[in-house]
């Protein structure tokens, strides 16, 4: 038969025990608690860059005058222009597309920015029939910043650390080159 202090004994290993695993459990859901606060993070900063970026695109010129079939050099925004399917990460010359590369989300207001890259792709999407507009199809991806080469280099459109948006910008089709207005 087992003596009192060989039980006692028993129950304090098991005690230990058990405290281990709570404390271990603890600790691993406090980290899972951080990672989707730093993943919630993450979402609401780069929802944020993408819309700076669509009020960029959104007022990049694209016009379609008489006798041409797409936006020329001189009638649209030169980020508009760039070679079709291939992601921008710089401004195209005079561009009003300009929040793209690697920027710091937040660093002017709280000095704890979070580094991002921002790039952009464009599709041309001309009319299939007459009258309809000549426009571009575009996505803009925003990924966190992992200074890890492989990820940040990654060329996906979706997984934790990056996010794709599309968004459609439509040239404004001119009557003529010396006009005002220009609405057909």
């Amino acid at each position: 038969m087992m003596s009192r202090r060989g039980a006692t004994l028993i129950e304090v290993m098991v005690a230990v025990v058990v405290l281990a695993i709570g404390s271990v459990a603890a600790m691993d859901l406090a980290t899972q608690v951080v990672r989707a606060n730093e993943q919630l993070n993450f979402q609401t900063a780069s929802y944020e860059v993408f819309n700076r970026v669509a009020a960029e695109i959104r007022s990049a010129t694209c016009h379609v005058y008489p006798g041409l079939v797409a936006p020329a050099p001189g009638t649209a925004d030169a980020g508009l222009l760039v070679p079709a399917g291939a992601w921008q990460s710089a401004q195209a010359g005079t561009s009003v597309i300009r929040s793209i590369g690697d920027i710091e989300h937040g660093a002017a207001t709280d000095g704890t920015g979070m580094p991002m890259i921002v790039d952009y792709r464009v599709q041309p999407d001309p009319p299939a029939n007459p009258g309809e507009l000549f426009g571009f199809d575009i996505e803009v991806r925003v990924r966190e910043a992992k200074f890890n080469v492989a990820q940040d280099t990654l060329n996906a459109t979706s997984t934790h650390w990056i996010r794709t948006w599309p968004i459609r910008k439509n040239c404004v089709v001119r009557s003529e080159a010396a006009s005002r207005g220009g609405w057909q």
